[in-house]
């Protein structure tokens, strides 16, 4: 479960009264248009082990993920 935000143009592809699933809405958008794996830093927090990850990944990846202003003065 997350959230997610859609284009308006995603509508055009919703029949009305007729059930879609999620997954199967997806789907069928990536067989019409263009899609990328973007290169970010992503962790799903939905369980307490995937909290645990982050907290341990979190020094490793700071640099990437806060900007300097907001980092301590020892860091780079």
């Amino acid at each position: 479960m997350g959230v997610y935000c859609l284009d308006t143009r995603v509508l055009a592809h919703l029949e009305p009264d007729v059930r879609l699933d999620f997954r199967d809405l997806i789907l069928r958008l990536l067989e019409r248009v263009e899609a990328w794996r973007p290169e970010a830093y992503r962790l799903d927090l939905g369980r307490y082990d995937d909290y645990e990850l982050a907290m341990q990944e979190f020094a490793s990846v700071r640099h990437r993920l806060l900007p300097r202003e907001v980092r301590a003065p020892d860091q780079p």
